[in-house]
């Protein structure tokens, strides 16, 4: 027989991860002749939260089975070649991220609420990558910065085929929330020849469900 729970108030079922993830580099090059100042920074964070039901959930209050995730990723990289001669200054940023967010009531599950019974998967994330570059003041200047962002999130709220929920109310909620901000920006200042190249790349896959009679065995 499967787990049962019965309360005479309030019934909560909870996975939450809260994740801060800051990482800042600084690199400085002078020289009288020539400066060479190189700056890397690679971020990858892989974040998996699940809630789940198997079972029965009987309460005279409300039942709420609830995965949240909230997650801050900020990656900085600075680069500075300082020269009388030549100066170069290459700068590269990558930040990599990958995050599922599940909640899933199992096809034998059963939910019984006098209130109201919620079924709930959020995730929010707030994403930076910056990066500068800058080479000066000598007779030739080089100064080159790439920033590239990889994402890819899933939240899922998920009632399988076979589950019962009988409640006053009932919700099933799936939410995403993304805030990116990314830079970058090369300076290159030369008496004689300077160059400057940047380049940004982002690419975020987001996928957010909210299901009732769902059979995609993808949630276990």
């Amino acid at each position: 027989s499967g787990t049962i729970l019965r309360s005479t108030g309030n019934i909560t079922i909870s996975a939450k991860s809260t994740d801060s993830l800051m990482q800042f580099a600084v690199t400085l090059s002078v020289s009288g002749s020539t400066a060479v100042g190189v700056g890397a920074n690679a971020q990858v964070f892989l974040n998996s939260v699940q809630s789940q039901l198997h079972g029965i959930a009987a309460a005279k209050g409300s039942v709420s089975v609830l995965s949240e995730s909230d997650a801050l990723l900020i990656n900085l990289a600075v680069t500075a070649g300082v020269s009388g001669s030549v100066a170069v200054s290459p700068v590269g940023v990558v930040t990599y991220f990958k995050g599922t967010t599940d909640t899933l009531i199992g096809d034998a599950a059963s939910i019984s609420a006098g209130g109201t019974a919620i079924v709930k998967a959020i995730t929010n994330e707030n994403i930076s990558a910056d990066a500068l570059g800058v080479a000066a003041p000598g007779s030739v200047s080089v100064a080159g910065t790439v920033v590239i962002v990889i994402g890819q999130l899933k939240t899922t709220a998920i009632v399988r085929r076979g589950a019962i929920i009988s409640a006053a109310s009932a919700a099933i909620l799936a939410s995403d929330s993304v805030k990116e901000v990314n830079i970058a920006a090369s300076l290159s200042g030369s008496g004689t020849a300077a160059v400057a190249v940047t380049a940004l790349v982002t690419v975020l896959h987001n996928t957010v469900t909210a299901s009732a009679g769902e059979t995609d065995t993808a949630n276990q």
